[in-house]
């Protein structure tokens, strides 16, 4: 068998993958290749030249057109010939002294250009270069061990603080899990890392959802071939020693892959990650916008959702009449009627249910009352920066909750008519809330680029929540 395609990744100094042209679902075929009849050192067992086997490859072949020709197959692997450009890619490896020919008698198991790989070792060998080097420093300086966060002994916690990983660090990036999501190798501490894009999200491969698998896999097909095994820098924003990963900015020359994956439809925004810029926020809110406009990736089926509140009700002005907790009040209006309102896209930290304060919950000898921290403070906040005050009620939308008994809450952004003030954002600022931006195909608060805005501030303050 004989074809055609592009370099897509280069594992090693002696096996690529290489895609086809992409079929109706926009995926593209692709076939693993291993070099025939020779063997390149591995990284994965401290192998001097293994990087540097690799690295020749991957300045080779990566990215570029290729013609192969699968020549045998052994142990379900599928062996063959490479050429770019008119080069033998097997014989120039060999020729640079980054792998060894093996010795094959059966004819049939072994490379039709076998006789001229073993000139190009013999060469090599009389010039001592690569792994034929006699020069034990070479050797030494060729020797790379990887470190991965994953493994036991190493917290990204303390990484995170470390000199060596504050600015921009040159990696390559190593896997694609998802559009979003990458393994990156740090060049100048030979580290492994798990790194998430920040502010986005891709959806998973694995998605039970089907619309969402696709996408996912579309997702990660565009990511793999814009910087699967290409050079890149990162910069560590923050790291989650529960998951032994970071979210990060990589740093490409083709562009922001956070705005190359929103324009397609491969990712949605959600929380602003490391220090917040209000302007950058608001163009990635954008960038989603017009992609949903279109229908593009997950937004195929998107319709923007009417408002299912009553013209009447949209706007109405009136005055607290009780505080029922951190993000929720009750509202007299103008007009004498009453109105139990939950603040947009915010959330208060939760009262334990009566039932669980009773029955106290005991740890480490101190009782507990089940109240999340800080749940008081804030509604007490609210209670003295609100109540009997007038305000401006401006609904937002209502959403159902529940399965066999189902309740309708109603979402506002409520001013204080004294200094226009919305208590939301208040309680953002001084940490007593969480902003949470829309879930997929939800709703949130129109004033939610503020309120993110707020929580930056309180989090780099580390009030309240944040502390």
């Amino acid at each position: 068998m004989s074809g055609k395609g592009v370099v897509k990744a280069v594992y090693g100094g002696d096996w690529v993958i290489v895609q086809g042209a992409p079929g109706p679902d926009g995926i593209c075929p692709e076939k693993k290749i291993y070099f025939s009849s020779i063997s390149a050192p591995r990284m994965n067992n401290g192998e001097a030249f293994a990087w540097d086997a690799r690295n020749f490859l991957r300045n080779k072949v990566l990215g570029k057109q290729v013609s192969f020709k699968l020549e045998y197959k052994a142990n379900n692997l599928e062996y063959g010939a490479i050429m770019c450009n008119g080069e033998n890619i097997i014989e120039a490896v060999v020729a640079a002294g980054y792998a060894r020919v093996l010795t094959q008698k059966d004819p049939s198991k072994r490379s039709a250009f076998y006789d001229n790989f073993k000139d190009a070792e013999a060469h090599a060998k009389e010039t001592n270069i690569g792994i034929w080097t006699e020069d034990d420093a070479l050797r030494t300086a060729a020797t790379h061990t990887l470190k991965k966060t994953s493994s036991e002994g190493y917290s990204v916690s303390a990484m995170i603080k470390d000199p060596k990983y504050k600015g921009k660090l040159r990696g390559i990036i190593e896997e694609v899990f998802n559009g979003s999501s990458y393994i990156v190798l740090l060049l100048d501490t030979w580290t492994q890392i798990k790194i998430n894009l920040p502010s986005v999200q891709s959806p998973s491969t694995n998605s039970p959802n089907e619309l969402q698998k696709k996408v996912g896999l579309q997702a990660k097909s565009f990511a793999e071939k814009l910087v699967l095994h290409q050079e890149i820098q990162v910069s560590l924003i923050s790291c989650d020693e529960k998951y032994s990963s970071f979210i990060g900015d990589v740093i490409h020359p083709k562009g922001n892959i956070v705005m190359e994956l929103l324009k397609r439809g491969f990712a949605q925004y959600l929380h602003p990650s490391g220090n917040f810029n209000r302007d950058y926020f608001a163009l990635l809110h954008k960038t989603q916008t017009t992609a949903q406009e279109k229908k593009l990736g997950l937004w195929q089926d998107y319709v923007k959702a009417k408002s299912n509140i009553s013209p009447d009700d949209a706007v109405f002005q009136g005055k607290i009449l009780e505080v029922n907790s951190g993000d929720s009040v009750t509202v007299l209006s103008e007009k004498g009627n009453t109105k139990r309102v939950f603040f947009a896209s915010v959330r208060a930290p939760r009262f334990a249910k009566p039932a669980f304060r009773d029955n106290k919950d005991v740890k480490d000898g101190k009782e507990r009352s089940g109240d999340e921290n800080y749940a008081f403070e804030a509604k007490e906040f609210l209670r003295k920066q609100a109540i009997g005050r007038k305000v401006r009620v401006e609904m937002e939308f209502k959403k159902t909750i529940g399965t066999e008994t189902q309740q309708t809450l109603e979402f506002a952004s409520v001013f204080l008519v004294s200094g226009q003030r919305n208590l939301a954002e208040m309680l953002a600022e001084n940490g007593l809330v969480f902003v949470q931006g829309p879930r997929y195909n939800e709703e949130g608060s129109k004033y939610i680029t503020q309120l993110l805005g707020a929580q930056a501030g309180a989090k780099e303050s580390k009030l309240g929540v944040h502390s």
